[in-house]
């Protein structure tokens, strides 16, 4: 295991490889995507009737906010730490306020009415929270994001280092999005699934020009 992860991390480190991991990532993207959006169809426009199919939706809506985001990355080279700076913060604020107002309230509402007293049902929240923020840990200590200390370091180098650590970063926040817009529309509530989803896909737009300016 660990050969297989010095062998992962020492090709990321390698600046030749650049090229092909860029053109591999957008295929693995788009791939996605289509995939996604050939579920839906294949399950048709009935299926938006039902929690799977709205989370299908919801998820599609934010992958499509992502790829917006990157758009600009087309005609823009660079942007400020400053900049980056604003609109992560932005994102962050908006997923905050998503996560207090969309999750953790209904889930203690949720809570009370699955166990007959608010403090039960803030407990389980809390757990759950708690749980999440582990599982997101493990996640981070197991991804190979950080690469070997070996040799002399070209700025190619640094720059690829700093995509891929963006990169996994991005990846690791896009597992419990996915989870979050699932369980907002678990329950067939749109009241809390829409303004869940659609809270995620705005902050996607910043977050993936950031991601795509630094590819």
């Amino acid at each position: 295991m660990n050969a297989a992860v010095r062998t992962l991390q020492g090709y990321f480190a390698d600046p030749r490889h650049a090229a092909t991991m860029k053109w591999g990532s957008g295929g693995i993207f788009v791939s996605l995507l289509a995939t996604l959006l050939w579920v839906a169809w294949v399950q048709g426009g009935s299926s938006l009737a039902t929690p799977m199919g709205q989370a299908l939706a919801g998820s599609g809506a934010a992958a499509l906010a992502t790829a917006l985001g990157a758009l600009p990355a087309l005609f823009i080279r660079r942007i400020s730490a400053r900049w980056e700076d604003v609109m992560l913060g932005f994102g962050a604020g908006v997923m905050t306020a998503a996560a207090c107002f969309s999750l953790i309230l209904p889930g203690v509402a949720a809570g009370t009415e699955l166990f007959g007293n608010k403090p039960a049902g803030a407990l389980i929240v809390v757990v759950g929270f708690v749980a999440g923020a582990l599982l997101l840990l493990l996640a981070d200590k197991a991804v190979p994001h950080e690469h070997v200390q070996s040799g002399r370091q070209g700025p190619d180098w640094i720059a690829l280092r700093r995509v891929w650590l963006m990169v996994f970063a991005i990846a690791l926040h896009n597992f419990p999005e996915g989870m979050a817009i699932g369980v907002g529309f678990s329950g067939g509530d749109l009241s809390v699934g829409i303004p869940l989803a659609t809270a995620i896909a705005i902050q996607d737009i910043p977050e993936g020009l950031v991601v795509a300016v630094a590819l």
